[in-house]
């Protein structure tokens, strides 16, 4: 026997009957950073793969995504990876669950659908950022995966999801302070990279922002790509990229 399961208004699965089975919750005393740190570990592994898996799956991002949205500097993303290959060391737990968001937000429906297994990815994703949260983790690669999650969202008309992350991008960027001006962010940040970083999510947490994401609305959305330079081109190596702008219905 099936029964319809519904995500959304536009998403119908349909999955198996089975009798309610409690699911597992973790306590607050195993919600320690090295605890989140190896389980975020180990989601990367199950999810992209071993390092170089990893590697291809952020070229990927980089040649996709990144060329629309860019928020992420790929120099830095890759210093950061090549820094943990060299010391043999654990991933920090925002730049896992980064580099979860940025394999996620280049999956696509299989044959009009999500698979299930990208939906649990998701779920999880969401579960992290939440845990993440509780602990008082709120960092820049942290902001950068709120928003590709918010992004994924969008793209596949997840609502009410969508429209309740994009607001708290807001909150979580303006407790981060990168809601300030580019002078401020230079003194926030010692890496001047770090600083234009922050820059750009500031920009694309406005733009998910400044736009209507109820679901009455969601429909009638549109997204146009506009050519701006924005960053400093010898740090970013790209002259031109396009910048995503929301036009409200």
């Amino acid at each position: 026997m099936l029964i319809k399961y519904r995500l959304n208004k536009n998403c119908d699965y349909f999955l198996p009957v089975e009798a309610p089975r409690l699911l597992p919750i973790p306590g607050w005393a195993d919600l320690t950073p090295s605890n989140l740190r190896h389980t975020l570990e180990v989601q990367v592994s199950s999810n992209v793969g071993d390092r170089l898996q990893v590697q291809a799956a952020a070229a990927f991002y980089f040649r996709t995504v990144h060329t629309w949205f860019l928020i992420i500097s790929e120099p830095s993303y890759n210093i950061r990876l090549s820094n943990i290959r060299v010391q043999t060391a654990s991933a920090p737990s925002d730049l896992s669950l980064l580099t979860l968001c940025m394999t996620l937000v280049c999956k696509g429906p299989v044959g009009g659908e999500l698979p299930l297994s990208t939906l649990s990815m998701y779920a999880s994703i969401k579960s992290f950022v939440a845990l993440l949260e509780a602990m008082g983790t709120n960092s820049l690669e942290m902001l950068q995966s709120r928003l590709l999650l918010t992004v994924f969202e969008i793209g596949h008309a997840m609502y009410p999801s969508a429209y309740i992350s994009a607001a708290a991008n807001m909150r979580a960027a303006v407790s981060l302070g990168i809601n300030a001006t580019s002078e401020d962010l230079t003194k926030a940040f010692e890496d001047s990279r770090k600083a234009e970083e922050a820059q750009q999510t500031w920009r694309g947490i406005t733009i998910t922002n400044r736009s209507d994401l109820t679901p009455k609305y969601a429909h009638q959305m549109r997204f146009i790509l506009k050519q701006e330079p924005m960053v400093d081109t010898s740090r970013w190596r790209i002259a031109k990229h396009p910048i995503l702008i929301v036009i409200n219905p």
